[in-house]
């Protein structure tokens, strides 16, 4: 049962936001979870924002001493209660939750002011530094995964379904966490699935990540739909992987590997790490564009990071493309003649700057 089936009885799951707890508050949030059904708001999404208010409701109660009526909730309270996370995105997250209830509350009139809550805005996040994976690194993934020594347990043989699949395409999380059975055509060798936005996605399958599937089909659990499925339930139901728990067969790879990174881990790496390595054998962006599955080109670009020695050489290739070629100087002393007349420039220049500054 999700919120959108059954809304009402759904909220009595939240004792602080049941029917006979809060009356008043629980018919507020009826409201809105079906004002988030008439704007097409996910299931997942709505689940997600209720499960925040709720535990924004529960630390109003416990910190304040009482709850608050909607119109008096303050935007001290949503920063304190965002910032109980370490995380500026997680932080983010909460904030963005709230603020959606309360100006989904704001838009059916059940708050006759307009909620100052609206006007917190979300922390900036750090950027995570994503660096692509090195032919040294990949080798010693590939090692770790494919050492002869070690038994053919159920465990390696999906872990290796899942790194010949980010080495080939390198799907996105939510990508990978939906794969299933009957996604792939074994006569036509292909995988197709849903990507980002709704838009289904077919791409051809190597012999590498073709045997790997073939080996791991035998050993998958029996009767589970999806390719790397998640413990069983308390009643055998089945279900996707989480996104923590892909991360952590990846980062269990680094470790064991030996390869240490302060940040960027997980499956988005991959992406970096193929766009780069695409564009290097390549050069043709558009071509980088469609092994990534992205809409345009603007987006692709963010995933490429070209080396420096290779910068600087396309640098010295491009300036001395169009000269003609020069005699090497075969007189060293005259070439450390030149560079030694930038160097006494530049003394000049810092002298001079540090005389102004004593003047003033």
């Amino acid at each position: 049962m999700t919120c959108f089936d059954d809304p009402e009885r759904y909220l009595d799951r939240y004792a602080i936001m049941s029917s006979s707890v809060n009356p008043s508050l629980h018919d507020a949030v009826l409201k809105c979870i079906r004002y988030w059904k008439a704007r097409g708001f996910s299931k997942t999404t709505a689940r997600y924002y209720l499960i925040v208010f709720n535990q924004f409701l529960v630390w109003c109660t416990e910190t304040i001493g009482f709850l608050p009526d909607l119109g008096e909730f303050t935007p001290e309270m949503l920063l304190s209660y965002a910032n109980t996370s370490n995380k500026a995105s997680s932080a983010n997250l909460r904030i963005n939750a709230i603020k959606s209830i309360f100006r989904g509350l704001y838009d059916l009139s059940v708050i006759d002011h307009y909620p100052k809550l609206l006007n917190v805005r979300t922390r900036p996040a750090p950027p995570v530094k994503r660096v692509p994976l090195t032919d040294s690194e990949l080798r010693k993934i590939w090692e770790v995964l494919y050492n002869p020594a070690q038994p053919l347990s159920r465990s390696l043989l999906r872990q290796r379904v899942l790194f010949e699949l980010l080495i080939s395409w390198a799907p996105r999380v939510a990508e990978l966490c939906s794969l299933r059975w009957t996604d792939f055509d074994v006569d036509n060798r292909t995988l197709t699935f849903k990507q980002k936005g709704g838009k289904l996605r077919t791409v051809s399958i190597g012999q590498n990540l073709f045997d790997a599937l073939c080996s791991w089909a035998p050993r998958a659990p029996d009767f589970s739909i999806y390719i790397f499925r998640s413990r069983p339930g308390p009643n055998g139901t089945d279900g996707p992987p989480s996104r923590e728990g892909l991360s952590g067969i990846i980062k269990k790879w680094f470790r064991t590997a030996g390869i240490k990174r302060e940040e960027g881990f997980g499956p988005h790496l991959f992406r970096h790490t193929l766009a780069t390595r695409a564009y290097l054998q390549s050069n043709d962006l558009e071509l980088c564009r469609e092994l990534l599955g992205h809409a345009n080109s603007f987006t692709t670009l963010q995933y490429i990071h070209l080396p420096t020695n290779e910068v600087i050489g396309l640098s010295r290739s491009v300036s001395e493309s169009f000269r003609t070629p020069e005699p090497v100087d075969a007189d060293a002393l005259e070439a450390k003649k030149r560079a030694a007349s930038i160097s006494k420039r530049i003394e000049i220049i810092e002298a001079a700057k540090n005389e102004k500054e004593d003047e003033t």
